[in-house]
């Protein structure tokens, strides 16, 4: 099915990142066409099974607020995020997170959360600024509502 191809894109973009930025936990926060609801469409990592149904609102939360001022944030309190999903007795996490532009079109945001001991440095927020509008794109073209992947450029 479509939306079967489009996941196993996602899980290959995340495997990819994941050896670029290999910190902690990659998550891909897609927002579908017409929501204001960022959803976790893919998480790999130590934290992936937190992250699973997660969803947060456009302007809320640190990954939210990425979304809303497409703003890159590197080093944050992940609890802006996870809070609510993580115990009080987990250690605390920083997260990097780049909001995923199709040109003007938000498509979602790329958030990692990471171990505060093993901070971010900048050149993982340069690696992830320079490949989210790559990533933004191709999910863009391969969206699960489309009946299928299209090649960049092709009509809907």
């Amino acid at each position: 099915t479509a939306s079967s191809g489009f996941d196993d894109v996602v899980s290959l973009a995340s495997a990819e990142v994941r050896r670029m930025i290999p910190r902690g936990t990659c998550a891909i926060y897609l927002a579908p066409e017409g929501s204001e609801d960022l959803q976790v469409r893919h998480a790999a990592g130590p934290l992936a099974p937190v992250l699973e149904g997660v969803s947060i609102r456009v302007g809320h939360n640190l990954t939210g607020w990425v979304a809303a001022h497409r703003r890159t944030i590197v080093n944050s309190d992940a609890a802006l995020d996870l809070a609510h999903v993580l115990s009080a007795a987990d250690p605390p996490h920083t997260c990097l997170s780049t909001a995923l532009l199709d040109g003007e079109t938000l498509v979602g945001v790329l958030t990692f959360y990471a171990d505060a001991a093993e901070p971010f440095l900048e050149e993982h927020g340069r690696l992830a600024q320079l490949i989210a509008p790559h990533l933004a794109r191709m999910f863009a073209v391969c969206r699960p509502s489309a009946l299928e992947c299209r090649p960049c450029g092709a009509a809907a």
